[in-house]
């Protein structure tokens, strides 16, 4: 028998209607769980737009650059191994971190500190974009259907791909 999404052993276990059914020891409970996912309102603009075109192969190399690139911009290996001791191991992180923190790390004087700095930044570029580069890279975003038309619509056409879609969960204890 299924009561509340609890699987209970039969209908003589409850004592009276108020109160929900507990599964018997010998049998395991069964659970249902409800998904409920909220969206943002721009919901009809996400419908609106035109589908994605399909998505080409690129080679785009490594996710993350290792903080061993630093060599190639002539920062000596001992300051690399002295970062990746301070657990800074991606250029990333070299940017990340302020000049009072790396100079901290033993051995790392201002110049050097300077100097491995200008070498993140030519590496890593500026993190500047203008709106039409922003715009463009929008144009590159699909939305995966979920396989139900419900779900998509209350996704607003689906999941959207370079995004995270949030929702909440609930499972009946």
């Amino acid at each position: 028998m299924i009561f509340n999404g609890a699987r209970t052993s039969s209908a003589s276990d409850r004592s009276s209607s108020s109160q929900l059914p507990t599964p018997t020891s010998a049998e395991s409970p069964n659970y249902f769980c409800f998904i409920m996912v909220r969206r943002a309102p721009s919901q009809t603009v996400a419908a609106s737009r035109p589908p994605s075109p399909p998505v080409e192969d690129v080679d785009e190399g490594p996710y993350f650059d290792s903080v061993d690139e630093l060599q190639q911009h002539g920062i000596n290996v001992q300051d690399i191994l002295k970062l990746k001791s301070a657990a800074i191991n991606t250029v990333s992180g070299v940017n990340m971190t302020t000049r009072r923190q790396l100079l901290k790390i033993k051995g790392m004087s201002e110049a050097k500190v300077e100097k491995i700095k200008e070498a993140a930044h030519k590496i890593l570029g500026s993190s500047f974009a203008t709106g039409i580069e922003v715009q463009e890279k929008r144009k590159r975003v699909l939305l995966i259907s979920t396989g139900s038309k419900a779900v998509d619509t209350a996704l607003g056409g689906g999941i959207m791909s370079q995004s995270i879609t949030e929702g909440t969960s609930s499972c009946l204890p």
